[in-house]
């Protein structure tokens, strides 16, 4: 049964503070914008004890693994160790980072392509993975496979040594399905799963050595043994997943692989397997006492609100307008996100970036700027990205500029970047990062809402409002001193006639702004934009499985209307309440991002 919970916490330092009882509760997440939440309180209650939530990662962490690695990284090459042990890795090649994970609590995984793409770690942090002699040991991990490899025997999690073949790996067959190795020159012996494996299904593996026996589970339950009491030599190898030393790839997707220095039974193998797939209570972190609810603890600009759907956080918000109802017994707590406080804080200092780059200016603004003022800090932190886009920018302090208004700038000029708001549960607390995507064109999916199938409404909108071929940006300055910048299209004079727009930026002084500014937007004005609002049950479309910026396949077909293309999410609204749950998702048609 879905678990739907409101999340209560003081706005000014964090603090979890409860989980309000509600009446219906809904979340607005959007594209390089505000967001929103709204929610439905009784009065006549209070807020209850709120034993939160342990994920996969802090479940296995407690376990004292010899390597931990999520897999959840969304930028970067550093493969993280979470174990403690700090045996962190290197990803080679251009894997996919951020791509979808195999339960609640396992939100992301890394896409490995079939050849070239691997993560390893190296053999002075790999040895402990030797397990000399008859050393018992376990590894575990998650693997889906987008395609089968085309070859037996690649392999998926390997520490062997090519020149004598000794060490241990986990590998695909296509029949025998998951193999499970561990050899000593040519002493092969393996514990097997029995069948094929199917595409586009996760599977969580667990291989054990109790130093008599090689067993292999898949989903929490025993597919495979076999006999094995040969000693391993000591020796060192890399740890690599997705590839052996020889270069031969699996073209999967993996996430939370982890290796023990002792042998699971069949029992921690099942409760691992619970663990992953489901929600743990963590004792430890109930939160007693909660804050008793009043008008003073309340009133607008002193909570945050976050509701959460088993158990991942789907968008949260500061409730900025309250009405009390002592009719109907409830109060109503309304706010834009997160992101929305930036628009009530400005830039009071002169700052000014040269050939800095552009989400490090923008980081800046949140980090630095924003948090460096007393009572400042509301827990947003900025992880820039690296997009190889310097800028310039010089903000005055004597002008007030919002904070959110120069982010929201910044990303909108030619060959600018995406962010969104996104809060996870860390440590017993609520983190939330302002995320960078650069380019701004949006991560491919395998999503697909099709209206009749998964959607239980759709509509499409075709809106020529934004069509123009002649473009101009006012900057700074007054009268015949003002700065101009125009920007045309001859190629749209043919199909239009001449439709200009302008645009204005009374305090830029950069005419390359101007510039990229007018660039922008001329390019997405070649055409009218298709926009779909389209509500989807949530069952069918798993929450956490999207996020704002994903591409998306919408089929919509009815008479003349043959709808089949790729449209990017811009917003996603969910509601609870009673009538159920509800998820709208706004895609609009990718002529709406596309660069000069």
């Amino acid at each position: 049964m879905t678990r739907w919970r409101l999340i209560y916490t003081d706005l000014t330092d964090g603090t979890v503070l409860g989980e309000l009882p509600f009446v219906d509760a809904s979340v607005n997440v959007e594209l390089n914008g505000f967001g929103r939440i709204d929610a439905t309180i009784p009065l006549d209650t209070q807020p209850q004890a709120l034993t939160l939530l342990r994920s996969a990662a802090e479940a296995d962490a407690d376990d004292s693994p010899a390597g931990l690695w999520m897999l959840d990284e969304t930028t970067g090459t550093t493969m993280l160790d979470i174990s403690g042990q700090r045996r962190h890795g290197t990803y080679r090649g251009a894997v996919s980072l951020a791509q979808d994970g195999p339960a609640p609590t396992i939100q992301r995984s890394v896409g490995f392509s079939r050849f070239a793409q691997r993560a390893e770690v190296a053999e002075d942090q790999a040895e402990a993975f030797a397990f000399p002699g008859r050393e018992p040991f376990t590894v575990a991990f998650w693997v889906l496979f987008e395609t089968l490899p085309t070859s037996n025997f690649v392999r998926l999690v390997s520490f062997e040594s090519v020149s004598n073949n000794t060490g241990w790996w986990v590998v695909w067959h296509n029949t025998l399905g998951i193999r499970f190795y561990r050899t000593v020159g040519a002493a092969f012996v393996s514990a097997n799963q029995g069948s094929a494996v199917a595409t586009d299904t996760w599977y969580q593996v667990v291989c054990t050595y109790d130093g008599t026996t090689l067993r292999i589970y898949v989903d929490g339950q025993l597919k495979g043994s076999a006999t094995n009491t040969t000693a391993m030599p000591a020796g060192t190898a890399k740890l690599i997943l997705n590839a052996n030393p020889a270069g031969v790839a699996a073209g999967c997707r993996m996430a939370a692989v982890s290796i023990w220095s002792e042998a699971f039974d069949a029992a921690r193998v099942a409760a691992m397997y619970a663990a992953h797939t489901g929600l743990t209570p963590d004792a430890a972190a109930t939160i007693t006492r909660p804050r008793a609810l009043s008008p003073e603890t309340l009133a607008p600009w002193r909570s945050a609100l976050y509701l959460e759907r088993d158990g991942v956080i789907v968008g949260g918000g500061i409730p900025v307008s309250i009405a009390a109802d002592p009719q109907a017994g409830t109060m109503r707590l309304s706010g834009g996100g997160l992101f929305s406080y930036l628009a009530r804080r400005t830039i009071r200092t002169d700052l000014t970036y040269t050939g800095v780059e552009q989400t490090s200016i923008a980081s800046g603004l949140i980090n630095a700027h924003a948090a460096g003022f007393a009572a400042g800090d509301i827990g947003i932190t900025a992880v820039p990205t690296a997009t190889g886009v310097n800028r310039d920018r010089t903000y005055a302090g004597a002008e007030r500029k919002p904070i959110a208004e120069a982010i929201q700038q910044l990303a909108a000029v030619e060959n600018g970047f995406d962010f969104y708001v996104d809060t996870n549960w860390s440590a017993g607390q609520l983190a939330t990062t302002m995320t960078f995507g650069y380019p701004a064109t949006g991560r491919h999916t395998e999503h697909v809402l099709e209206w009749g199938r998964n959607c239980v409404a759709l509509q499409v909108d075709y809106d020529g409002g934004a069509i123009a071929n002649l473009v101009d940006a006012f900057g700074a300055g007054n009268g015949p001193t003002q700065l101009v910048r125009t920007k045309s299209s001859p190629a749209l004079m043919g199909p239009y006639p001449l439709l200009e727009t302008q645009l204005a930026y009374g305090d830029v002084t950069r005419t390359s702004t101007l510039d990229a500014h007018a660039a922008r937007r001329l390019s997405r004005s070649s055409g009218p934009v298709r926009r779909v609002s389209a509500e989807v049950l949530p069952d069918l479309l798993p929450v956490g499985s999207l996020r704002v910026g994903d591409i998306v396949r919408v089929i919509a077909r009815r008479g003349w209307l043959d709808l089949d293309d790729e449209f990017r999410i811009t917003a996603v609204d969910l509601s609870v309440g009673s009538n159920g749950e509800r998820m709208q998702l706004a895609p609009a048609g990718l002529e709406s991002f596309e660069e000069g």
